[in-house]
């Protein structure tokens, strides 16, 4: 499930900005309505966001070999590559 998560405490933030897409964590709050302009139809999620006031961290991942979200970096080619090195 995909949500838009909102921090907006410094100590969350900073907790926030130190993940990385593959962390693992918990979060609590409060679910907002979305305000109009940021309501987003493509995802069944789209209409609501929560506001953290809890920011738990599970798991933090070690930097994987080969990255996952750059389409031409994951490819095979591209990994054969990087373990023939």
């Amino acid at each position: 499930m995909e949500n838009q998560i909102i921090l907006d405490k410094k100590n969350l933030i900073n907790k926030g900005n130190s993940l990385s897409n593959e962390d693992v964590i918990t979060i609590s709050g409060k679910v907002n309505a979305r305000t109009k302009d940021f309501v987003n139809k493509d995802i069944s999620t789209g209409e609501i966001e929560v506001i953290a006031n809890k920011l738990h961290i599970l798991s933090i991942s070690n930097p994987l070999p080969v990255p996952i979200h750059d389409r031409e970096a994951s490819t095979e080619e591209h990994s054969l590559k990087i373990s023939l090195s």
